[in-house]
């Protein structure tokens, strides 16, 4: 062999081993890359992990931090100056407030309002709440109140209660008292219904001064003038509408009775008052 191949040889077996080298050291590379990224990650979920646990230092040194950071930003400015509510009408503002938990000069910065709504939506009143955080200085929060429909009474407590049966309050009951009043252990989740059943006829309702439930299977009515009216199970409204058409053509509202049964179909039975006996009269016209 010449000297001239040997020389051409060697230089070749010298660039494959190079190139091996090359690849070798590529794959070494991007093993420790790999290693590396791993232990960041793990190190980086391990401080996360202690930074969250109250007993650490670095929770301690997180708070610490955010505590001067939330505190340089109300020195510039960004601190709590006024608090608007928008549609209160019923529900306590000092509650409200109180479920805020913020006070002036506050950092506005670290006020939380997915927590304060969250509180605020436990007030009974409250059916709906929504935040808005005005920077620099101001939080508005709007409330959609529930509505009030009657006033349940039962086990000698008087309460409030919206169309849903729910408790509102129990307390400045004055101010409710032009709502109807439903008697009854089952009548607050029965109210909305036999309510409007009742509003149908202005006559009846006017005088009405307590709907009572009877078993949870239907109503009497009590009349200002202590008249009782007792409804049937079902067809109140037929039963309801014959009674007001007597009404007009009898004034059988007006009469000094104990009660008027108005349960079956083709008669309406009255009893006078200081009478054993009982009178039934066909009032209804065919």
């Amino acid at each position: 062999m010449s000297k001239r191949k040997k020389i051409i040889r060697k230089k070749i077996a010298k660039r494959k081993k190079a190139k091996k080298i090359s690849i070798l050291g590529k794959q070494k590379i991007k093993k420790y890359a790999s290693i590396t990224a791993v232990g960041v990650l793990v190190l980086i979920s391990a401080i996360f992990i202690i930074s969250n646990n109250q007993d650490s230092l670095f929770f301690q040194l997180k708070e610490n931090m955010q505590g001067k950071m939330m505190q340089l930003s109300a020195d510039i400015g960004f601190k709590i100056k006024e608090v608007n509510l928008h549609g209160r009408v019923n529900s306590d503002p000092n509650l409200i407030l109180t479920m805020l938990n913020v006070k002036a000069g506050d950092p506005i910065l670290a006020f939380k309002a997915e927590d304060a709504t969250s509180f605020i939506k436990e007030i009974a009143w409250i059916k709906n709440v929504k935040i808005r955080r005005k920077l620099p200085d101001r939080i508005d929060i709007y409330i959609e109140e529930r509505k009030s429909i009657a006033l349940w009474q039962y086990g000698g407590a008087v309460s409030v209660i919206d169309r849903n049966g729910n408790k509102l309050t129990s307390g400045n009951l004055d101010e409710f008292s032009h709502l109807p009043l439903v008697v009854g252990k089952y009548a607050n989740g029965l109210a909305k219904d036999i309510i409007n059943i009742i509003r149908a006829e202005p006559d009846i309702y006017k005088n009405t001064d307590a709907i009572i439930n009877v078993s949870n299977r239907r109503w009497d009515l009590k009349l200002a003038n202590k008249i009782k009216i007792k409804l049937p199970e079902k067809d109140v409204e037929l039963a309801l509408s014959k009674l007001a058409k007597a009404h007009r053509e009898n004034n059988i509202l007006d009469k000094n009775l104990q009660y008027i049964d108005i349960r079956l179909n083709d008669k309406i039975i009255v009893k006078p008052a200081n009478d054993n006996k009982s009178a039934k009269k066909n009032y209804s016209q065919k």
